[in-house]
């Protein structure tokens, strides 16, 4: 059976709209390079997840805008009281695939009269929704710190580490995460209860 030049179209894609392999975001770069092949040999022969479960093993409970707004100003108001107001504070689920992004902070500033107005607003990525209190209080410091400091530079991590002591080991542990998420597709908080059975 012949196919019409219109079918033929339809299956066969011209070489510049083909469907091109999911481009995978090095979360791991940076790290030296023993640290890199350590978690991809624990991805490779199914260890990571069972090792980052048994580490962080519950999901945190902040599923909501308002929630999360409630939990980012509270972390806030006890380290960053004049840094000024937020206006916003929200999940996103398109930040983390069209920016490469985990979180994101935006200061706008606008004149209204004679007077500055400057909104902050925080974004997280919805892929926070499903892990554990931890990894959110790391994003979550980051972005704040992002109030007082612009840039990734000495001051900014000293502020992390200020607010979360732990926060280097909390980041590397997330960055292996995502990458064992990438590299399997699978979540490992997302069909867990959000707090401990009573027991």
């Amino acid at each position: 059976m012949a196919l019409s030049d219109a079918a033929r179209a339809v299956l066969v894609a011209p070489p510049h709209t083909a469907m091109r392999p999911k481009k995978s975001i090095n979360y791991l770069a940076g790290y030296p390079p023993t640290r890199v092949s350590q978690i991809r040999q624990l991805i490779a022969q199914d260890q990571l997840a069972e090792r980052l479960l048994l580490k962080y093993p519950l999901a945190h409970e902040t599923r909501t805008d308002r929630a999360l707004y409630d939990y980012v100003l509270a972390t806030k108001d006890q380290y960053l009281r004049n840094t000024g107001g937020l206006s916003r504070v929200a999940f996103d689920s398109k930040l983390h695939v069209m920016r490469n992004a985990l979180g994101l902070h935006t200061r706008i500033s606008r004149v209204q009269g004679s007077k500055l107005k400057t909104r902050r607003e925080i974004l997280v990525a919805t892929v926070f929704k499903e892990m554990p209190p931890e990894f959110l209080r790391m994003i979550v410091v980051h972005e704040l710190a992002h109030l007082k400091e612009g840039e990734h530079n000495k001051a900014f991590y000293q502020l992390c580490c200020h607010i979360e002591p732990a926060y280097h080991q909390l980041e590397f542990d997330l960055r292996a995460y995502l990458t064992h998420l990438d590299a399997t597709g699978q979540p490992l908080w997302s069909s867990l209860p959000l707090k401990a059975p009573v027991l």
